[in-house]
């Protein structure tokens, strides 16, 4: 009997889910199959100390999505892939901000939520002063 769930979110960037993966206590790792109820295929998993089974990462159209049961380790299995899919995206809105040269600043707030601010870096106000000075 399978108890599979599946995220929500997308994985389109592996280097990002690593750096959730660390923000969060767990470790990725390059495997062939990930520990559930049943063995399942994969092509990483996740390994969650403290938990009885593994968070793999599934080859899916469009990237990757993270599956997992969480028939033993219940609710606290569904916490913590909620919160690597939080850090995945602040990861990966980061990632892409730095590429377009804007700075990063993040908040958490009471409620949980990341609320992020993107401003323009000052290498990049610099060069755009230098351009429209120059005529």
């Amino acid at each position: 009997m399978s108890h599979l769930s599946t995220g929500t979110v997308t994985i389109t960037d592996i280097d990002c889910l690593k750096t959730a993966c660390a923000k969060n206590g767990c470790k990725l790792e390059k495997a062939s199959t990930f520990r559930s109820y049943n063995t399942s295929n994969c092509e990483h998993r996740i390994v969650v100390p403290g938990f009885t089974y593994n968070i793999g990462v599934v080859k899916e159209k469009g990237g990757f999505k993270l599956s997992f049961d969480n028939y033993l380790d219940g609710e606290y299995m569904d916490q913590k892939v909620t919160a690597l899919q939080k850090s995945y995206n602040q990861a990966l809105v980061t990632k892409q901000a730095k590429l377009h040269g804007y700075g990063v600043t993040c908040k958490t707030l009471d409620n949980g939520e990341i609320r992020m601010m993107l401003t323009p870096s000052t290498i990049q106000t610099y060069n755009y002063q230098a351009i429209s000075s120059k005529k």
